[in-house]
């Protein structure tokens, strides 16, 4: 066979080989046995004893959501206090610049036409009567 087609076909081989060669046994699963719990499979447990238990571990997972949501909250607060900090100086800083924009004079959109209305027959009327 010439060297021009072992080349792919080294290759093909080796692409269709490769799964089987890096694939690697799965551990055994481990299953919770029953007695490991200390639980006896033969004996009837009352529903009073199941109720009891379950609340227990009802009682111990909110408590322990809470705790949770408690410390993502303040991991919250703490990763966004830089950003917090930015934009509460942005803020402070338009508050400022309103303030003073809201205490500066300036004049109505209406004025510029106004004046020059009034200009125009200010005028009109001076060359009016100026001209008799």
């Amino acid at each position: 066979m010439p060297a021009s087609k072992r080349l792919p076909l080294t290759i093909l081989l080796l692409v269709l080989l490769m799964p089987r060669i890096l694939a690697s046994p799965l551990p055994p699963s481990s299953k919770a046995s029953a007695n490991g719990w200390g639980v006896d499979p033969e004996k009837s447990y009352p529903g009073t004893t199941v109720i009891e238990l379950l609340d227990a571990t009802s009682e111990e997972a909110e408590s322990a959501i809470r705790e949770a949501f408690a410390e993502g909250y303040k991991a919250g607060l703490l990763e966004t206090a830089p950003e917090r900090d930015y934009w509460k100086s942005l803020a402070e800083s338009w508050q400022r610049e309103a303030a003073f924009e809201a205490t500066r004079f300036r004049l109505p959109l209406w004025a510029l036409p106004v004046a020059a209305a009034s200009g125009a027959v200010l005028a009109f009327a001076v060359t009016f009567a100026v001209g008799r």
